[in-house]
């Protein structure tokens, strides 16, 4: 399961935001040798060789110091948890409870320690801490959920069946606090992206429109996520694309491509492509003279056509107007 976008900020919040993997603790034999290796000198071509060569005595040394390893994080989540059960909203320091949402945090981007987990009742203090005065516990815990249930259909089976997706869209759309609504993002995302009935529970909660709030939000990391996110679920799943062109989509993807360029047009208008590939009136739409897109995307090509950083978005946006454009006989004002 892979973590995101970096998640270290702060002094006293020494977490990385979202996405960088981080090293996975070993669960096994093969894992140790290849952790150890990788933390050394050796090549990792070399782990089949060692491992080959070890010893009954080593090989038993290297099980117990494993399975103590194992304990000690399952013993680590367990009290993080315990520690978590005892908050109180009338508390006046929060500290204890911050520290304990990073210890689970940064055990649970493993599979089998994210289900661990699951399993000793952690999932139990979510609607406490989603609902906390404090901020730093509210997006700690989004962060754990999402970390949690990234490509882990047993962590997003549990989420969707106990209805936190629900409080996580209303925390995009409403907290006050800036990184806990792009965290409930990463949170929602990971709980939908493939996973079939996170899906239908995020259209069940008219999730799309919490998304096209997102697209609209000052806040660029979520605007950015949020693009990211509606990119990927299109492509996945292109029969909810009408739906998706029915809320006004496309002309918000038209606006945001007139923004100052950055790394997230690539994603907008690749996103813009696949809904006018799919659905016709999609095209008509993005003809709508007072939308000037051939402007904006001539221009795009003029400023940027021979930076190779932007190959693939010169080429989403070439094959974009040869799809709406070609037949036009008059240029856009």
């Amino acid at each position: 399961m892979s973590s995101g976008d970096s998640r270290m900020e702060g002094s006293g919040d020494r977490r990385m935001e979202d996405d960088v993997p981080q090293p996975r603790q070993p669960r096994n034999l093969q894992d140790l040798v290849r952790y150890s290796i990788e933390a050394g000198p050796s090549q990792p071509h070399e782990t089949q060789e060692i491992q080959d060569n070890l010893t009954l005595e080593r090989k038993l040394f290297l099980e117990e110091a494993l399975q103590s390893l194992t304990e000690d994080v399952t013993k680590e989540l367990a009290e993080a948890i315990a520690t978590l059960q005892k908050y109180q909203s009338t508390d006046e320091d929060y500290s204890s409870y911050e520290s304990a949402l990073d210890i689970i945090a940064d055990r649970v981007d493993n599979i089998d320690c994210a289900n661990d987990f699951c399993k000793l009742g952690g999932f139990d203090v979510v609607p406490a801490c989603l609902s906390s005065c404090c901020s730093g516990i509210r997006w700690r815990m989004c962060d754990v959920i999402a970390q949690c249930t990234q490509n882990n259909p047993f962590c997003q089976e549990y989420v969707v069946k106990h209805l936190f997706l629900e409080s996580l869209l209303n925390m995009v759309d409403k907290d006050p606090d800036e990184k806990c609504r792009t965290k409930a993002f990463f949170a929602v995302s990971s709980v939908v992206r493939d996973c079939q009935q996170g899906l239908k529970e995020f259209l069940r909660l008219d999730g799309f429109s919490v998304v096209l709030r997102a697209m609209q939000s000052p806040i660029e990391r979520l605007r950015n996520k949020s693009t990211f996110f509606l990119s990927s679920i299109l492509f996945q799943h292109p029969e909810i694309i009408g739906d998706v062109f029915n809320m006004g989509f496309v002309e918000q993807l038209v606006a945001l491509i007139h923004n100052e360029h950055s790394p997230v047009h690539e994603h907008i208008i690749s996103t813009l492509l696949t809904i006018s590939k799919s659905y016709t009136p999609a095209q008509v739409e993005c003809r709508r003279p007072e939308l000037k897109l051939r402007s904006s995307l001539t221009y795009l090509l003029q400023q940027y056509q021979h930076d190779d950083a932007f190959r693939e978005e010169m080429g989403y946006i070439k094959e974009l107007m040869n799809l709406i454009f070609s037949d036009d006989s008059e240029e856009e004002r």
